[in-house]
């Protein structure tokens, strides 16, 4: 997972390489912009070897990032954490007092956490949960500031079969629902306000990642996926209030296996692609 500038200026580095890896623990290497070089990478332990989501948080006055939030599927458990600039380093964040949420207590099945947006300082969160394989995903408000016994996390609704992360940009949250070829539009205002299931757009065949970025040309966003199995991407222009007005999808050539795919630029004229079956990554003009 490499983290983009929140500029999005392709001219930039981004502050922080991250990515996670099978041997229990999470990477993080820093830029160093004097020497134009990677430094030493940091090495965070994880809870297990199970990590399904990574998601960077706020910025300082400088614009480095503070805090970023693990979500680890394998024991049901998210961590927060925070940098330490006394210690130049990470480690879990004060304001987290509970890394599980309430959504067990549903019915008799089990749950399991697998991506999450937000819950960062003292707000709540929108956590994407699975209840297995072959099951619809489920959308669960999670404030991981409150205790487990008194907190007010809430059961919002379904979304796709086999959903992968959310992401959220501008008041608006959108759900890759991998089972079913399809995005899921959330409208989610603040974390003060209930989120609502809007809309459900038809992508290419396995979407795994989304990249979001502001509609250059409008209001509301501009949501990329990549189609797993049909060897292309899907561009929807969704409005202010999470409607889909548009969906393009377009054929990679000489890319198998396309994953996660991002904007390189603010007016999302180009995108890169990463092709797992042919082992490379393509930039292309949308």
């Amino acid at each position: 997972m490499l983290r983009a500038p929140d500029s999005i200026d392709p001219t930039l580095r981004p502050e922080w390489l991250i990515f996670y890896s099978d041997r229990n623990r999470i990477n993080l290497s820093r830029y160093n912009g004097d020497s134009q070089e990677w430094g030493m990478t940091r090495l965070i332990p994880g809870n297990s070897s199970t990590i399904s989501d990574l998601v960077i948080g706020p910025t300082d006055a400088n614009g480095h990032d503070t805090d970023f939030v693990s979500v680890d599927y394998g024991t049901d458990t998210i961590d927060y954490w925070a940098w330490n600039a006394e210690t130049s380093f990470w480690g879990n964040s004060s304001t987290a007092i509970r890394t599980r949420g309430i959504w067990d207590t549903r019915d008799d099945r089990s749950r399991t956490a697998i991506s999450i947006a937000g819950g960062f300082g003292s707000t709540a969160a929108l956590v994407l949960v699975s209840p297995g394989l072959g099951e619809n995903g489920e959308l669960w408000t999670f404030n991981p500031h409150q205790t487990h016994d008194e907190n007010d996390d809430r059961f919002i609704g379904t979304v796709g079969l086999a959903p992968q992360p959310i992401r959220c940009m501008l008041g608006i949250c959108v759900v890759a629902n991998f089972g079913e070829n399809t995005i899921t539009t959330v409208r989610w205002i603040s974390a003060n306000n209930v989120p609502v299931i809007v809309d459900t757009q038809q992508v290419g065949a396995a979407p795994l990642g989304i990249d979001l970025i502001p509609n250059p040309s409008g209001n509301g966003i501009l949501a990329l996926t990549a189609g797993w199995e049909s060897g292309d991407y899907t561009v929807t222009e969704i409005n202010e209030n999470a409607q889909v007005t548009s969906s393009n999808t377009i054929s990679l050539s000489d890319c198998i296996n396309p994953g996660f795919a991002h904007f390189t630029d603010g007016d999302g004229s180009h995108v890169m692609v990463t092709c797992s079956g042919s082992d490379k990554v393509v930039i292309v003009p949308r």
